[in-house]
Order: C-alpha cells, then sequence, then structure tokens
C-alpha cells in the first residue's frame, strides 16, 4: 500500500474499531447526526429499482449497511484495507474493492455515485483527478450524492478543507451541475445545548439499567435533533448534503 498522508493516517488510526456502527451496539441513541445523514442520503437514492451504486470512499461500509436489503447493486472501494476488512465483515454480501477516488477502473458503470464524508479527505491537488474519476464511472444519466462538512465546523485534523455552498458547487461545477443542496445539522446556540445534551446522554447511558427513566432522557435527545438542529439553510448548518448530475460535454 501506499504511504499515507498525515491526514490519511489520522483517519486510519480511527479504525480500530468500527465505529461508525455504535448504534447497533447503543439502541440508536448514539451517532444522531451521522444516521439521519445516511437516512436523508437513502431517501434521495428512491425507488430502488436494480440501479448500481458506487459508494466511494466507503470506509467500514456504514451506508452500504442502511442500503442491504435494498433492491439496488452495490460496490464500495476505499484507500484502507483496515476499513473494508469491517465493511466486509458486516457486509459479507457486498462486492468492496480496494482503489484510489482518482484512478477508479470503471467506464460509465454506475447509475448513482455516494460519497459520505469523502471530499473533505481529498488533497487540494488531487480533486481534478477525482472529479475526473468519478465522471467516468457515472453513466450520462447518473447522479451523485455526497455530504461534506460545512465551514461552520472547525477544520479537522484528518481534513484538507471544508465546504460553503458556493464553493463545493464550484469545486464540482466543472463535471457536475447541481440540482440541490440542503442545510444539515444547524449550528449556534441550538447545536451547543445539543452537544451538552449529547455528554448528558453518555453519561446516563452508563446508568441506564439502574434509572428507568434514563430512556426518556435519550428519547428527547433525539427529538430536541430532529425539532431544531436536523435541517436547515446551508449557511446556518455543519453539514451539507448536496445531488448533482453529469454534465455532458
Amino acid at each position: 500500500m501506499k504511504k499515507l498522508t498525515n491526514q490519511q493516517l489520522s483517519q486510519e488510526e480511527e479504525y480500530i474499531f468500527p465505529y461508525h456502527y455504535d448504534d447497533i451496539r447503543t439502541g440508536s441513541f448514539c451517532n444522531i447526526d451521522y444516521l439521519s445523514v445516511l437516512r436523508t442520503i437513502k431517501n434521495m437514492i428512491y425507488p430502488f429499482n436494480g440501479q448500481k451504486l458506487l459508494d466511494a470512499g466507503c470506509g467500514d461500509g456504514r451506508f452500504c449497511y442502511e442500503l442491504r436489503n435494498e433492491n439496488i447493486n452495490i460496490t464500495g472501494v476505499d484507500y484502507s484495507e483496515k476499513a473494508l476488512a469491517f465493511a466486509r465483515a458486516f457486509n459479507p454480501s457486498i462486492n468492496f474493492q480496494q482503489e484510489d477516488l482518482f484512478e477508479l477502473p470503471f467506464e460509465k458503470e454506475f447509475d448513482v455515485i455516494t460519497l459520505v464524508d469523502v471530499l473533505e479527505h481529498i488533497q487540494l491537488d488531487k480533486i481534478e483527478k477525482v472529479k475526473d474519476s468519478l465522471w467516468r464511472a457515472l453513466k450520462n444519466s447518473g447522479r451523485i450524492i455526497l455530504s461534506v462538512p460545512s465551514t461552520n465546523r472547525p477544520l479537522s485534523a484528518k481534513h484538507y478543507q471544508h465546504f460553503t455552498k458556493e464553493t463545493l458547487v464550484e469545486c464540482l461545477g466543472s463535471k457536475f451541475e447541481l440540482i440541490k443542496i440542503v442545510g444539515h445539522s444547524k449550528g449556534g446556540r441550538y447545536r451547543r445545548r445539543y452537544l451538552r445534551l449529547r455528554e448528558l446522554c453518555r453519561l446516563a447511558w452508563l446508568l441506564r439499567n439502574k434509572i428507568p427513566k434514563i430512556k426518556r432522557i435519550i428519547d428527547y435527545r433525539k427529538t430536541y435533533y430532529e425539532k431544531h438542529l436536523e435541517f436547515c439553510e446551508p449557511h446556518e448548518a455543519s453539514r451539507l448534503i448536496a445531488e448533482f448530475k453529469k454534465k455532458i460535454s
């Protein structure tokens, strides 16, 4: 395997265990943000009619897991063999391949390509190659559906860049035309309250077998998130979810 960058190493260190699957163990109170992203992208793909989907930068395969029982033909690719080992363990019926996004071995093969929190992991000097590679892999009638962190969030050690609506469109605009973009996970005071509530829920989870009312606290966290944070205007968001179609020159 090629030498990893510092950002890639930071991500690789997180694959000590399949952390995106925490909700399966904890009864879904963890990862509310992330599960909402997966649900939103899944709804944007619907209806499922046997189309071919490439989950580019699939990581540990958590989004593929959400699609595993649908009528859809899935291929997942990622550079990390460590992440792919988890993906294959949780999704034995899905095809996973170790590939770099800037040299995908596909030609007009997929109806949909998803990139769930992926573009922020791409080096700036590789973005053009990645766009070309995705464009080649997508059918002429195909769509790209993706999520990225907003510039309203501090830049993570494992990321190269975050995005605004404008910079995301500028980033992909030479190859793909925007269909729609939504703001996800509102920032500001509601998010600060939510993060405090999340920490309370983490502590409460340890006491769930001793205090029957704990479930009400955990359920309230989900209700609060859906009411105040889940969707918003792009300029208010912590994350952007967007749909593009392939440009045909």
